[in-house]
């Protein structure tokens, strides 16, 4: 029983994590990589967790790992020496930053829930599938401005959505 806590745990966070390591990495390949090993080890060190804040936990591991990988590319002479201590600082205000990232993708898939069936259509068109506009168009038999301006309106009012349900969860 524990350990699915563990395991459940370290699957709730790994939007968040992978969110946080692509903070210091240039690539989301790299990121990945970095949050294979965080996973690797968070499972290897599973029975050192002691209860208690996972997230800060997960995430302090993670920027272990992000130190370690930017030590195998500075043998390699592929990334920038940066101070300790500034890779510190931005960890820091990486952490707050992805904090809420789990809540806002929920908070997104509810505002997604409310749209009519055709938006839902166009942002998955565009957004998941990677269309063009242009390509949008010719499939719906509209222009490609028609497209443009009904995927600006869309992200508005999903932007409003999420904004208002994060409110609305700060507020209790």
């Amino acid at each position: 029983m524990a350990d699915e806590l563990y395991t459940k745990r370290l699957l709730d966070v790994q939007s968040r994590l992978f969110a946080y390591v692509s903070v210091f990495v240039p690539n989301r390949h790299d990121a990945a990589e970095i949050l294979q090993e965080t996973n690797a080890v968070l499972i290897r060190k599973h029975e050192e967790f002691k209860g208690g804040d996972f997230w800060f936990w997960a995430s302090k591991v993670a920027y272990f790992e992000v130190l370690s990988f930017r030590k195998r590319r500075n043998r390699n002479q592929m990334m920038l020496n940066v101070d300790d201590q500034v890779l510190q600082n931005v960890a820091d205000e990486a952490a707050s930053a992805v904090a809420d990232v789990d809540e806002r993708i929920l908070a997104l898939r509810r505002c997604m829930e409310k749209m009519p069936p055709a938006s839902r259509d166009l942002v998955r068109f565009r957004y998941t599938d990677g269309i063009s506009a242009d390509d949008i168009a010719s499939r719906l038999g509209q222009t490609a401005l028609a497209v443009r301006q009904a995927l600006f309106r869309i992200r508005e009012k999903l932007g409003d959505c999420i904004s208002q349900r994060l409110a609305a969860r700060d507020a209790q």
